[in-house]
């Protein structure tokens, strides 16, 4: 029965929507169209968890913005990480040991190895 439910909601959403978009064409003012009747977008997006095809310019912009910054938030941290690598690998050429060479860098040696692995095919494929 949920599911039945699930399915017919999105159906009988979408419905009222389409009937209400007409009502504002016929009767801008309509009592129907006023308060608490009407469904917004931002609702059915909320609730409903609507597909991203009902999102409004505004609304796209906003979601695209985000997306950069988490990119850019990725792309930084990424970077910090690589930092990291780069200085444990310089301390260990220096004649450090590993261990001293992790802890003065602040990160761990399997944090090391995983960077690394990033960094050397992150490099590897820039090259080609």
């Amino acid at each position: 029965m949920n599911t039945i439910e699930a399915g017919a909601r999105g159906v009988l959403l979408n419905r009222i929507k389409i009937l209400q978009n007409a009502l504002r064409t016929v009767d801008p003012h309509h009592q129907l169209l006023r308060d608490s009747w009407a469904v917004s977008s931002s609702t059915l997006k909320a609730r409903y968890n609507t597909p991203s095809t009902n999102f409004s310019d505004r609304e796209r912009l906003r979601l695209a913005a985000k997306r950069e910054a988490l990119r850019a938030a990725a792309q930084t941290h990424r970077d910090f990480r690589f930092r990291q690598v780069l200085a444990v690998r310089a301390f260990r050429k220096s004649g450090v040991s590993s261990v001293e060479a992790l802890s003065r860098v602040g990160i761990s040696r399997s944090g090391f190895h995983d960077w690394g692995v990033k960094l050397d095919l992150t490099f590897n494929a820039e090259e080609l």
